[in-house]
């Protein structure tokens, strides 16, 4: 058996039991944190590695379902929904809009970028302000 092919039935093993992960055309894909977001990784059998899909924000598990994909995920700074993505394509579209209904009607803070650098040192976060905050006062 040659390496690439034992390789690639690991994955196919580790794959069936991965929501982040799985074996398509004898490609295996995978997500992966990027800094502040994921990106599909499509790995061949001749040991080819590749960026496929990179979401702007999360994607927390995905499934193969024929031609396209089918995943969870986080668009920016929305919150989850199921999304469908055409790996021929790489067009990502939006299939549910379960938490856009549910807080249509409700406060829900965005997120504010905060990086903080101290010896050379840098930090990434964010800070969730209150409804009714007004700068330059104390929460």
């Amino acid at each position: 058996m040659l390496v690439a092919e034992s390789v690639m039935l690991s994955f196919a093993e580790a794959s069936s039991h991965s929501p982040s992960s799985f074996l398509k055309d004898n490609r295996f894909y995978f997500t992966t944190t990027i800094d502040d977001h994921n990106e599909l990784y499509e790995l061949s059998e001749d040991g080819t590695l590749k960026s496929v899909y990179e979401m702007d924000g999360a994607m927390d598990g995905v499934l193969d379902m024929k031609d396209d994909i089918v995943m969870i995920g986080m668009e920016g700074q929305d919150l989850q929904e199921l999304y469908t993505l055409n790996l021929d394509t790489v067009q990502k579209q939006r299939i549910t809009t379960f938490n856009i209904d549910m807080f249509k009607d409700l406060f829900v803070s965005e997120p504010e970028d905060l990086t903080i650098e101290k010896e050379g040192v840098q930090i990434k976060g964010f800070v969730l302000l209150p409804e009714d905050y007004t700068p330059g006062s104390k929460v």
